[in-house]
């Protein structure tokens, strides 16, 4: 960043490149910096004046500044302006003789082959030309920093381009300068100039009294498979163990999250490819979501934060009928081994079991609104169903069934009522 002569040092630096670049057959020509006026190229001699017409903020680094203060107002860092400088190069000679127009070609050339203001050029300029002679910057304390010039020291080099006017913009822009003769002009554009006050002195942050660096690669675990440890099969039911599978599960420090349930469960071993977790009795039936988070202490003291989560995993979580269901009074009654949650939904499903199965077999479903509370007892009002006959019993929490054995001999067939 520069001091606030940086605007000048821009101009110093485009005069001393275009008073290089005179052509030499032109020996007698000059160059000025000023406003426009009568009595420049009254006498055809030929030059050429700079004119510094407009400044305006630099659009991509007009919201490039961070806070410079903090809420007590200490400066945190100094405020910088970004400026975009725009010039009129305006060609004085005799126009018989062609002078304004060599002029102009000499110079747009040479401010095509060096569109970029090098500190090189900047220094260069500010010992030859000497922009701010005769100013109290050549003596002390205001010839040493901050105050001496220093735009060749800045990380941000001005580019000079040619900017194109229309003959509209031409004209209002002479009109400017009142009863002046209009002269040969082309308009450049110099960006971006970046400007802070040096005086201002940021706030030093309190130094660093322990260093706590560590680095941990990027390897997210990843989940293939959930299944219950009965097998690939077996429907996952609370109370049971979960066996997740997948890649890069090897961790000494993780946990796995269900959606509904905390806190996380804590795994009770672990490998690369798999995972075995317990699962409470209390987590809630119904389509869940798993993912697996691993810790990383951090800090001092060390404490535990998430680092690689991974993508969410879903399984179905049936529910359970601990007693046989009963009918009676045109209701059903079934009993949960473990609670359905306040807001879930329930529905008890009938379907017939004549053996044979009949070509048309009975079936009835019934949905209860969501539970006001949590609770392990169902009772769904069913009305009047097929006298005389016995039903399979399913009951649906939140979309997700509980078991049916369809196996006569098995000690747990069913559940099943009869009418």
């Amino acid at each position: 960043m520069s001091n606030y002569l940086a605007v000048a040092q821009v101009t110093s630096t485009l005069r001393y490149i275009v008073t290089n670049s005179l052509p030499k057959d032109l020996s007698g020509a000059s160059v000025t910096t000023q406003r426009p006026d009568g009595q420049l190229g009254s006498s055809n001699t030929a030059g050429v004046n700079i004119f510094l017409y407009r400044v305006g903020p630099n659009s991509s680094f007009r919201n490039a500044d961070l806070p410079s203060r903090d809420a007590s107002g200490n400066v945190l860092m100094r405020p910088t302006v970004a400026f975009d400088l725009d010039y009129l190069f305006t060609f004085y000679g005799d126009d018989a003789n062609l002078e304004p127009q060599r002029l102009m070609g000499a110079i747009t050339v040479a401010l095509h082959e060096m569109p970029v203001l090098s500190a090189d050029e900047i220094s260069k300029a500010l010992t030859a030309m000497q922009p701010f002679k005769g100013s109290p910057f050549n003596a002390a304390p205001f010839n040493a920093p901050p105050w001496q010039p220093d735009l060749q020291l800045g990380a941000q080099r001005v580019r000079v381009s040619l900017l194109p006017l229309t003959l509209d913009e031409l004209s209002k822009l002479w009109s400017v300068f009142y009863q002046i003769p209009y002269a040969l002009t082309v308009a450049y554009q110099a960006s971006v100039v970046l400007m802070q006050r040096e005086s201002l002195v940021p706030q030093s942050a309190p130094p660093v009294q322990t260093r706590v660096v560590s680095a941990q690669p990027w390897n997210p675990p990843t989940i293939q498979a959930i299944a219950s440890n009965a097998g690939a099969q077996a429907p996952i039911v609370a109370g049971t163990t979960l066996v997740i599978t997948g890649s890069g599960l090897a961790s000494s420090s993780q946990t796995v999250s269900i959606d509904g349930y905390a806190p996380p469960l804590v795994p009770t071993s672990n490998s690369d490819q798999q995972i075995i977790v317990p699962l409470p009795t209390d987590v809630p039936a119904g389509n869940r979501v798993l993912r697996i988070t691993r810790l990383y202490s951090l800090g001092v003291p060390a404490v535990d934060h998430d680092t690689n989560v991974s993508d969410a995993a879903a399984f179905a979580l049936r529910p359970t009928i601990s007693t046989p269901p009963t009918l009676g009074g045109g209701q059903v009654t079934v009993t949960l081994k473990y609670a359905i949650l306040q807001g879930q939904t329930a529905t008890l499903l009938l379907n017939e079991a004549t053996v044979p199965a009949p070509m048309n077999p009975f079936a009835y479903s019934v949905t209860l609104p969501q539970q006001a509370a949590d609770t392990t007892t169902l009772i769904f009002p069913v009305g009047t169903v097929q006298p005389g006959k016995t039903y399979f019993v399913r009951v649906q929490v939140d979309g997700v069934e509980s078991g049916l054995d369809l196996n006569p001999a098995s000690p747990t067939y069913g559940p099943t009522v009869t009418s």
